[in-house]
């Protein structure tokens, strides 16, 4: 699966994060989904100096509620993406 980049608008402010889909339209209706339900822990993305130059990667994790999302679009991205990493198990 392909890393999507989206910026989310909030009634705080507005975060850039990562959303896997092997489409944007697909990743795009997933993450909505997801945000029905529950609360959502998201990877926030930011751009790094990577190995190559710059990237758009993994910031923090950050916990996403549907009561405060306005809007989630997509966002082109300037530089090549790093995928989510993956999670965790323990």
């Amino acid at each position: 699966m392909t890393t999507h980049l989206f910026k989310i608008t909030t009634t705080r402010d507005d975060v850039q994060v990562g959303w896997a889909g092997d489409e944007v339209g697909e990743a795009l209706q997933s993450l909505s989904r997801a945000l029905i339900d529950e609360p959502v822990m998201l990877w926030q993305y930011a751009v790094r100096r990577g190995e190559a130059g710059l990237e758009v990667a993994p910031h923090r994790q950050i916990a996403l509620f549907r009561n405060g999302v306005l809007r989630i679009e997509p966002a082109p991205a300037e530089h090549p993406i790093v995928a989510i990493p993956p999670r965790n198990r323990g």
